[in-house]
């Protein structure tokens, strides 16, 4: 996420490993970290304000995913600076993650994380429905990434990934006319688990294009 414009980073010419100011503190020594932990305290058991409201059954939310959605589309295709990609690298090298290697038949944290994200457990669980129909057959995905020129139909892709998908654009699984599928690599089609209102608005404007080719190709 970048900074606005004019924002001076806190940690700007800093250099070295920085301490936290609450380091050591607990609530029964410095009267901010209580003060935090009774507000964390108060917020516990209350529900959030738009738990159980969607964009059909509330203005507000509706509002907001629209913002979202166009915040989301403006960040598209959008490119880092050389300068930029230089630092991160910089900064990042010689970093190795603490978790390289380990699998959960191995490490115990490894294991926790896996299990609490599994399933019905993981945040973004939509019912686990794998009923594609009858007609989501081999043919027909041969036939959709033969449209697509065996490519990922996402333009600004820039996984090194070989391995295709095809996705329903409207995450219906058993909706599976040509215009509702598309080609995506193993990457992008990760992607659209999150965010499904943007992606299926983006994708079926991705699909109006390549349908238009088709079209002026036959005619």
């Amino acid at each position: 996420m970048g900074n606005k414009k004019g924002y001076i980073p806190w940690n700007k010419g800093k250099k070295g490993l920085q301490i936290a100011w609450n380091k050591g503190l607990t609530k029964e020594l410095d009267t901010r970290v209580k003060n935090k932990a009774n507000a964390q305290v108060g917020k516990k058991g209350c529900p959030a304000w738009n738990k159980g409201l969607t964009k059909d059954t509330d203005e507000r939310i509706k509002k907001c995913s629209g913002k979202n959605i166009k915040k989301s589309l403006h960040k598209i295709g959008k490119k880092h600076t050389k300068e930029w990609c230089e630092n991160q690298s910089k900064s990042l090298k010689g970093h190795v993650s603490w978790n390289i290697g380990l699998t959960k038949e191995t490490n115990e944290s490894v294991k926790k994380a896996s299990d609490k994200n599994t399933g019905e457990l993981h945040f973004n669980w939509k019912g686990g429905d794998k009923d594609y129909g009858c007609d989501f057959t081999n043919e027909l995905k041969i036939k959709i990434k033969n449209r697509d020129n065996w490519h990922c139909a996402n333009p600004w892709c820039k996984s090194h990934c070989t391995k295709l998908d095809v996705h329903h654009i409207n995450y219906k699984k058993k909706d599976n006319r040509e215009n509702n599928l598309i080609t995506l690599c193993v990457s992008c089609h990760s992607k659209t688990n999150y965010n499904r209102i943007m992606y299926e608005y983006f994708y079926k404007l991705i699909m109006e294009g390549i349908l238009w080719r088709q079209f002026k190709k036959v005619s």
